[in-house]
């Protein structure tokens, strides 16, 4: 009698614990909607810029978005010796020792150029960033890539769009519908805007070197109102 009654009161304590389990793992998906909800109704203000907080990659949001296209309104009514050399500026990195072995300078003068295209392609994946020790939520994003590329002379008057959108996308399709933290290089370092930005720069210039043309700046937007603006490699 003592063993059946030790018997059925292990199932019932089983059965128990398979349902507090169950709850638990409810609870704490609830508990992760919770902390994305609050994070799309109070997201946090955005902390002040400098014009330059970065030489790779400026943040664009609300407060600087109106001074950025003013600026580069000003650049297109200058004369172009000036704006070649201030855009040269800006592009060429200013550390010797960061050289990546191509005539950046030359090849994104304004001088070799006969006219710039822009195209828009979306990503659509999910990431989570760790903050300490803990990581946070695994949340979706439709990230907006939007690239401004450079034609030369030499390629003649006309660049088939759909040859280089076809090569923009096919850059960025291994990161489509993936969590990126187990997609290489953010296997290795963390999923940030930031760094998502920076390295989906590096993959697209290099197709578009293959074509013979360059890349000026790739703007990648978070949020409509929000994103990070990278010009050099």
């Amino acid at each position: 009698m003592e063993e059946q009654a030790e018997q059925k009161a292990r199932s019932i304590l089983a059965v128990a614990e398979a349902v507090v389990a169950r709850n638990q793992l409810q609870i704490s998906r609830a508990e992760e909607e919770i902390i994305l909800l609050n994070e799309e109704l109070n997201p946090p203000s955005p902390k002040p810029q400098s014009a330059t907080p970065h030489e790779d990659y400026i943040i664009i949001n609300e407060d600087n978005l109106n001074v950025i296209e003013e600026t580069e309104a000003l650049q297109l009514a200058q004369p172009a010796e000036k704006k070649a050399a201030q855009e040269n500026r800006l592009r060429v990195p200013a550390r010797e020792e960061e050289n990546i072995g191509r005539d950046k300078l030359q090849r994104l003068s304004r001088e070799s150029a006969i006219y710039d295209m822009k195209l828009v392609s979306f990503v659509n994946a999910r990431h989570f960033v760790t903050f300490g020790a803990s990581p946070g939520p695994v949340h979706a994003h439709s990230w907006q890539v939007e690239v401004e590329i450079q034609v030369p002379h030499e390629l003649g008057d006309t660049v088939e769009f759909n040859k280089v959108v076809r090569a923009v996308t096919a850059a960025l399709a291994v990161y489509e519908n993936k969590v990126l933290n187990q997609v290489h290089p953010f296997d290795l370092i963390q999923p940030t805007t930031e760094n998502i930005a920076m390295y989906f720069y590096n993959r697209v210039e290099d197709v578009l070197q293959e074509l013979r043309l360059g890349l000026i700046r790739l703007n990648l937007w978070e949020k409509p109102t929000q994103g990070i603006q990278v010009i050099n490699r």
